[in-house]
């Protein structure tokens, strides 16, 4: 499946990262709203073949390429709301959480 289908099938989704719902670019993002992207769950320069997540663009920009873990605890720290989903994804997929620096 090419990109542009999948992130359409995302349209009107919540965001794994942090739950806001996902649009497309036509329908503007506001704070509530939020472009849906591609995510590496594990960066590309860490392994070939990385899962690919559709996220919200913000989230995608925010957690760059770190890991789940660096990117948790970034967000710890911060005292960031969204901590509390993204450690719900990476307890949902535990396969994804023990790649790279910090594994």
């Amino acid at each position: 499946m090419s990109l542009t289908p999948l992130l359409q099938a995302k349209h009107g989704e919540p965001c794994p990262y942090c739950n806001r719902i996902m649009r497309a670019r036509r329908n503007r993002p506001t704070k509530s709203l939020a472009c849906p992207t591609r995510d590496h769950v594990i960066p590309k320069h860490l392994v070939k073949g990385s899962k690919v997540e559709i996220v919200c663009l913000d989230c995608n920009q925010d957690k760059g390429r770190l890991t789940l873990l660096e990117w948790s605890a970034v967000l710890e720290v911060r005292g960031d709301p969204r901590l509390e989903h993204v450690r719900t994804f990476m307890e949902a997929h535990p396969d994804l959480v023990h790649h790279g620096r910090l594994a």
